[in-house]
């Protein structure tokens, strides 16, 4: 990973690195071995789902047979290149995660 992303440096103009980790599959470990800062969890969300099976993508869903289930949160890392970035976040200790 390190390589990557001294890779991706060289090859743009990164001012920072924002990743989200899948909270449901892993928490992000390789992040922090990368010193990427932790954010906290993302917000909670739902998305909804067709008697079908099938996940809504966009457009209203009035009327329409199915129901809403949550979506797993995503923990939020970030690497800041530009020290004049503002975050708007709370850098967060990892904890048990």
């Amino acid at each position: 990973m390190s390589r990557c992303i001294k890779r991706f440096r060289k090859d743009a103009d990164v001012r920072a690195i924002l990743s989200y980790a899948d909270s449901a599959h892993h928490s992000g470990i390789i992040y922090r071995a990368c010193n990427f800062k932790y954010y906290g969890l993302t917000d909670s969300k739902k998305d909804f789902y067709y008697s079908d099976g099938t996940k809504h993508s966009r457009g209203s869903v009035k009327g329409a047979e199915g129901e809403w289930r949550d979506r797993s949160r995503k923990h939020r890392y970030l690497m800041i290149f530009d020290k004049k970035l503002k975050v708007l976040w709370e850098e967060e200790k990892y904890g048990i995660i």
